[in-house]
Formats: C-alpha cells, structure tokens, sequence
C-alpha cells in the first residue's frame, strides 16, 4: 500500500505476483461454479437475468464511487 498522490486521505493497492496467482483462481473458480450454475437455467433465463446483474454491478459500483 501506498499513499494516493491524489488523495492524501486514501491508499492505492497493488497485488503482489503471489496476490495476482490468488485472484485468478479465485476468478477462474467462480467462473466454474456459474457455468454449473446457468447450465441448470435454459437460454431464456440465463439471458433474462443479465440486465438485473449489470444493474446490479452499476449500483454497486455507484456506491462504491461514492465511498
């Protein structure tokens, strides 16, 4: 961590090699779990759920911003 040169109040974060490797296969895991996951929804709900997640994601990331 380091101080933020644009924000003295904040942090910015960067991941080590190591940080980097568990980020990905923690990714990679979660994308395993939601294949089995919608490979139980046909077509028309696994389509029908992307708007609710991308406003889901806009709040989130809104609430976040604001933060």
């Amino acid at each position: 961590m380091k101080p933020n040169p644009d924000d003295a109040r904040s942090k910015r974060v960067w991941l080590t090699p190591k940080g980097r490797d568990l980020r990905a296969g923690t990714i990679m895991a979660l994308l395993r779990e939601f294949d089995r996951l919608t490979g139980q929804l046909d077509r028309e709900q696994s389509m029908a759920i992307v708007p609710i997640l991308k406003a889901l994601r806009e709040t989130l990331d809104a609430n976040r911003l604001e933060s």
